[in-house]
């Protein structure tokens, strides 16, 4: 559903954050593939995921 949809345009230092509970992630291949990409996974316990 395109409303619910980000797309982050890459910029050096960008450093976004995403409750990926209740998130998808997808790769659009619009970066440069030469540059590695870095994902780190937090979860944070004692909290039960929940429909927002």
């Amino acid at each position: 559903m395109p409303s619910l949809e980000i797309h982050h345009v890459w910029r050096k230092g960008d450093v976004p954050v995403i409750d990926n509970r209740a998130t998808m992630h997808r790769a659009h291949g619009d970066y440069d593939r030469s540059e590695s990409r870095v994902l780190w996974r937090i979860i944070v316990e004692g909290e039960r995921p929940r429909l927002v």
